[in-house]
């Protein structure tokens, strides 16, 4: 049984994205990983659409994690409140006062789970990652409307950019980087053998992009 489910999964890796994708996907799980870095000044304008449904955003609060925990399957308590104490913001959209989609950023020291590794960020600067919709929802532009008032929303806390990262696979979030109005800036990856772990960083000459460290 899984075999058959490994052929298949290679299968549709072949199929989306032919032999060069299925390559990666192999060194992804032996060796090697990589990102495309974006980054996105928060206080440009912005001409993207907004959702199709009438939302109110704001900040996830600790008295809202039974919603979050009802929406997102085999997330954790503990774990957002840690989120949470380390003053990572996720930014929600109600539509009729229930929860139908949000997004996590983090300032300071961000987590790259694809990578293993965290992003120590420069003053002025959050990472955007887990952004996740209800599906009930779907087709209702909700990513887009929680994105475009998360912008908003951090530059009223004093952040300036937003670094965020694709996997380079991913072609279709390459279209919505464009939306949003965000610029490649980059690629970062890890090599690791065993234990040993080494990140490579290949910044371009993007302003005000500046240098990151990441552990």
């Amino acid at each position: 049984m899984e075999l058959t489910a490994t052929a298949r999964r290679v299968g549709e890796v072949l199929k989306e994205g032919g032999l060069g994708a299925l390559g990666w996907k192999v060194l992804g799980e032996l060796c090697y990983r990589r990102i495309y870095l974006y980054v996105d000044d928060l206080n440009a304008p912005l001409d993207a659409p907004d959702a199709r449904i009438p939302l109110e955003y704001g900040f996830l609060k600790e008295s809202q994690i039974d919603d979050y925990l009802a929406m997102t399957p085999g997330a954790d308590a503990a774990d957002v409140e840690r989120r949470l104490a380390a003053d990572h913001e996720c930014v929600t959209g109600r539509y009729e006062g229930r929860l139908v989609g949000y997004c996590w950023s983090g300032a300071v020291r961000a987590p790259l789970t694809y990578l293993g590794v965290d992003l120590l960020l420069e003053p002025g600067w959050v990472y955007g990652y887990e952004m996740l919709v209800d599906p009930a929802v779907r087709r209702q532009r909700v990513s887009v409307g929680v994105l475009r008032a998360r912008r908003k929303l951090l530059a009223e806390k004093g952040h300036r950019y937003e670094l965020t990262g694709v996997m380079p696979e991913n072609t279709p979030a390459f279209g919505f980087q464009r939306i949003m109005g965000r610029r490649r800036a980059g690629t970062m990856g890890v090599f690791w053998i065993g234990p040993w772990k080494r990140p490579l960083i290949d910044v371009w000459d993007v302003e005000p992009f500046p240098s990151f460290k990441a552990v």
